[in-house]
């Protein structure tokens, strides 16, 4: 039987004009302090944005955007309607969880992928950037088959376990056959060599470096203080990049 959400997925990112995924082969690297920064960055160029968080099991972005759940549920209007927080249409998981635990698994995972997707109302926007759970994941596979319309930027440190393990994940893009649009060197400290080493090998694109900000940690909910510290420099010169061969 053919699930009727796969078509109504399809529908809801049509007025997205580009679906940037942000990935990354396992935790710890800044993925989703990057795709908050993108976020706002974006939104202080004028261009109109949505961050969805797609880490079931531990979304975060609304920590970092200092988002209290309470003050900014979606609007339900034949599904869900994203509120605008900090100029940017926001939704994650985290709104019906309450920052509880979703020990989710196999299919279950699978479900609640789609309903999240197939209930969001994305309205006309620039930029939809997706905080993408760490690790090679059901989530990953499913964007494939649900959103052929995404692009994956992928984010690795200079540390070679996390190399190691963002060349598994560039093949497993690669073999699938999606828009790869590069890959990045975070909280890196003059030492983004192997990273380029990396890009050409798998045939991407090196986008550039974020440095190590040792106060970075402290902009962790204050977006005002995040988009105007350096880190957010960084990732602007990133974005542009992005934008100079994504943008329509």
């Amino acid at each position: 039987m053919i699930d009727p959400r796969i078509s109504i997925i399809e529908d809801r990112f049509r007025n997205v004009k580009a679906i940037l995924c942000i990935v990354s082969s396992k935790g710890g690297v800044g993925k989703t302090l990057f795709s908050c920064a993108s976020a706002l960055v974006l939104g202080k160029m004028n261009y109109s944005v949505g961050l969805l968080d797609l880490d079931f099991t531990n979304p975060s972005c609304h920590i970092v955007l200092g988002v209290n759940l309470e003050d900014y549920m979606p609007v339900e209007d034949k599904g869900i309607v994203p509120r605008k927080i900090h100029g940017i249409y926001f939704i994650t998981m985290a709104f019906y969880t309450r920052d509880e635990p979703l020990p989710l698994r196999g299919q279950y995972v699978d479900e609640a992928f789609k309903e999240l997707l197939a209930i969001t109302r994305w309205p006309d926007i620039d930029f939809l950037i997706i905080d993408m759970p760490p690790g090679i994941r059901d989530e990953i596979l499913n964007v494939f088959k649900f959103i052929p319309k995404a692009s994956f930027v992928v984010i690795s440190t200079p540390d070679i376990l996390s190399i190691k393990s963002a060349e598994r994940l560039l093949k497993l893009l690669k073999e699938s056959g999606v828009d790869v649009i590069g890959i990045l060197c975070n909280m890196c400290r003059d030492n983004e060599k192997p990273i380029v080493n990396l890009a050409q090998k798998m045939g991407v694109i090196y986008l550039g470096k974020v440095g190590f900000y040792d106060d970075i940690a402290a902009k962790i909910g204050e977006p005002a203080g995040l988009v105007n510290h350096k880190f957010s420099d960084d990732v602007k010169n990133i974005i542009i990049k992005i934008i100079n061969g994504k943008a329509t």
